[in-house]
């Protein structure tokens, strides 16, 4: 049985419930108290191993940068959690605002919910109070590239689009920056950019054209994902434009449009 009690995390796309078929690991373990390195410690490092490995034997791959429970960094006790997040939030360091940023979407998924939705709930409070944490977030989530070229031409990379990073990744971070801002405790970002759109907030109006935009992306992500997978291509999250039909490649340029209003939104510099 386990030394103290605890719950394991799923962050980022999984904690929004935004995952499709190419997933890879991101997930974290809290538990009540145990300084690192001791036996409870190290009870919990090997949940976390039996975890990692065992996912990634179903298909769900290990992630490449760490963040997973069997790692030091994404295992911790609450104070120590604690100390975590607000050195995150008092810093402006790139890898702080980016373990920060999944760490947002954690959606206990097992063991002691209260005890990761406390941790979350706190995160969130303390990010909200910060201004130059939330503009930092701000910032990082309106600096993409689109795209999009003359006439609506889609730039793409040996006849495919990375549609997370060049589409919704955007709109997920800025509906994440919006949701801490406002103490919105939702995680899907559809439901974070509703949940925004009752606020009185310049640019308002732009949010159900964002949150069809997402829609959008992300059925065109998953309807390449099954054609890989009857392929035996490796599955990703990008997109080839040539399996396409006029009228989707229509509605993905018109979901790729919409992305500059974050910047309206954010009330960030536009630079795309």
């Amino acid at each position: 049985p386990p030394p103290q009690p605890y719950a394991m995390l799923v962050l980022g796309s999984g904690g929004r419930g935004e995952s499709l078929l190419a997933m890879d690991q991101d997930n974290a373990i809290v538990f009540g108290e145990g300084a690192p390195g001791s036996d409870v410690d190290e009870w919990f490092e090997h949940l976390g191993r039996i975890a990692a490995d065992t996912l990634d034997g179903v298909g769900v791959c290990y992630c490449q940068g760490g963040i997973m429970a069997k790692n030091p960094a994404w295992r911790k006790d609450v104070a120590h959690w604690r100390e975590t997040v607000a050195s995150w939030i008092g810093s402006s360091k790139p890898e702080d605002i980016l373990n920060s940023d999944i760490f947002f979407d954690a959606r206990p998924v097992y063991g002691d919910d209260a005890l990761g939705d406390a941790l979350r709930r706190d995160a969130m409070e303390a990010a909200g109070g910060n201004r130059i944490f939330l503009q930092n977030m701000a910032i990082k989530a309106a600096d993409f590239d689109s795209p999009l070229g003359w006439f609506g031409r889609i730039k793409t990379d040996g006849g495919r689009l990375d549609l997370k990073k060049c589409g919704i990744m955007p709109i997920f971070s800025a509906a994440r920056v919006l949701a801490l801002k406002h103490g919105i405790p939702a995680r899907a970002t559809p439901d974070r950019l509703a949940a925004v759109r009752e606020q009185d907030i310049q640019g308002a109006e732009r949010i159900n054209p964002l949150i069809d935009a997402h829609r959008i992306m992300l059925d065109a992500i998953l309807r390449q994902q099954l054609r890989d997978i009857e392929a035996g291509v490796r599955l990703s999250n990008r997109v080839d434009l040539s399996q396409l039909d006029a009228h989707e490649k229509q509605q993905l340029v018109w979901a790729l449009e919409q992305t500059p209003a974050i910047a309206d939104l954010l009330g960030t510099p536009a630079r795309f």
